[in-house]
């Protein structure tokens, strides 16, 4: 189950996309990135802006820190979608 994330000035809604029928939705809190909506066994890989890998994993293995603020892409499945990290 995703956490539950409070609409406020610390997060920033990022994306609710889809991939086949079902939404995901992208939320970022500070430098946590929390991904709902997508199969647990979804793979992620995140780049920063020049397309450098920075981290994989998988969606279902909770919540994904970026260690530095910034620009990044975050790919989930087939899908990409740009981020801002403060």
């Amino acid at each position: 189950p995703a956490p539950d994330i409070p609409d406020d000035e610390h997060t920033t809604r990022v994306a609710k996309s889809y991939i086949g029928t079902r939404p995901i939705r992208i939320d970022v809190i500070g430098r946590s990135i929390h991904v709902s909506g997508s199969a647990p066994q979804s793979r992620y890989t995140i780049f920063d802006v020049h397309g450098n890998q920075i981290q994989h994993g998988f969606v279902g293995s909770a919540t994904i820190t970026i260690p530095r603020a910034g620009n990044y892409i975050i790919r989930i499945g087939n899908q990409f979608q740009s981020i801002k990290v403060r």
